[in-house]
């Protein structure tokens, strides 16, 4: 299904009760959030799920902090630079773009890899401490999710994860499925990367190469060859993949 198929299907699947009924779900995860962890930020990866929660906050709250972890070739991988742009003009978000360069030095891919490990865990340590983190996650993206998200804890909501430690993690979108995304995306016209535009909603997007994404098909998606042939250039080794 295209993307122009799938947001005319999302502009009469939000009249649906199910729908309405996941959004609310996600208001009150955001309204216990608030709560429970008022210092809290939103990490953005400008995936389709990231950019609905970004709406949905900034709604509440414009000066909400959001953070976006760009690495060495997150800009090559997908036109995020021209996404950002145009949602900040609409929602000029409180947005902080931290940039790694895990490339530069590094002898090989796996090399490079190991060396950004932990960096989306300390993105906004900076400006913290925090009470949490807002992000997209959805049970349906991956086996992986669905646990992670299955897991329940004191917060007084099914998607807001208390951890050990004391900090919470709200997931508004977890129950969403594809044509809550569309019904939601179609609504307030969010701009998307290129990547759903060529391939629909279902694409998955990233703006790391990980282990994960080159497995699951993600070179695919990505859509400046150039930038990605220059790639190939420093790490033969992810020609395989393309």
């Amino acid at each position: 299904m295209s993307l122009a198929q799938e947001l005319a299907h999302g502009r009469v699947y939000r009249r649906l009760r199910v729908h309405q009924s996941r959004r609310a779900r996600a208001r009150d995860a955001i309204a216990v959030m608030r709560e429970k962890a008022p210092r809290s930020y939103l990490s953005l990866s400008w995936g389709k799920q990231s950019l609905i929660v970004a709406h949905m906050l900034y709604v509440l709250d414009p000066t909400i902090p959001s953070y976006f972890l760009a690495s060495s070739e997150s800009w090559g991988l997908h036109n995020f630079a021209d996404v950002i742009a145009a949602f900040c003009d609409r929602w000029p978000l409180k947005h902080t773009i931290v940039q790694t360069d895990r490339w530069a030095d590094a002898p090989s891919w796996q090399a490079a890899r190991l060396s950004g490990r932990g960096d989306l865990q300390a993105v906004a340590d900076r400006d913290g401490p925090w009470d949490g983190w807002y992000g997209g996650l959805a049970r349906e993206e991956s086996r992986t999710r669905r646990i992670a998200l299955s897991m329940r804890s004191d917060s007084g909501h099914p998607d807001v994860y208390h951890y050990v430690d004391g900090t919470y993690r709200c997931s508004p979108l977890a129950a969403w499925e594809l044509p809550d995304l569309a019904a939601y995306i179609d609504e307030f016209d969010l701009p998307l990367l290129a990547a759903y535009h060529r391939g629909g909603l279902a694409v998955r997007t990233t703006a790391r190469i990980t282990g994960r994404m080159l497995t699951q098909g993600g070179a695919s998606t990505a859509g400046d060859v150039s930038a990605w042939n220059a790639l190939l250039a420093k790490f033969p080794e992810l020609a395989i993949w393309r």
